[in-house]
């Protein structure tokens, strides 16, 4: 999930307003099932937290604590050395940036399926990862069976 869906969620406002098109990104977060399979990056723990307090001007305290509440639901994968390296290849090899290299290459490392998330090409597919979108409303059939 992108960073603007889970500060979407935990219901940061000010000073920017962020909604979501449609509550596709709800229903996801909310199934239990789907609970147990998906798992979190570090990196994205970084990018959420950064992005919460400076840009969403979100107190540290707060954002701490979707953070802690996140650890308790999803499973946490960091990046080792392997894994960064693959995403600085991956940066010209696949033409990403290298945050989202990054987040790739945890997923990739993870062995998951899906990556879910605004921020890449949705469909595309690295190595065993597919991009998916979690705003469009077709993906569903793609989620649905995953959630499950």
């Amino acid at each position: 999930a992108s960073i603007n869906e889970f500060i979407w969620e935990m219901g940061v406002m000010p000073p920017i307003r962020l909604q979501a098109p449609d509550m596709t990104s709800l229903a996801i977060w909310s199934r239990g099932p789907f609970m147990s399979t998906a798992c979190w990056s570090c990196n994205a723990w970084l990018n959420f937290f950064f992005v919460a307090t400076r840009k969403a001007k979100t107190e540290p305290e707060i954002a701490k604590e979707f953070v802690a509440k996140w650890r308790e639901v999803f499973a946490v994968h960091c990046a080792g050395e392997e894994t960064v390296m693959r995403a600085i290849d991956a940066v010209p090899r696949h033409d990403l940036a290298f945050w989202d290299a990054m987040m790739w290459a945890v997923a990739r490392q993870a062995r998951c399926d899906f990556l879910i998330s605004e921020d890449f090409q949705d469909g595309r597919q690295i190595e065993g990862v597919t991009f998916v979108k979690p705003f469009i409303a077709a993906n569903a059939t793609i989620l649905e069976p995953a959630l499950v």
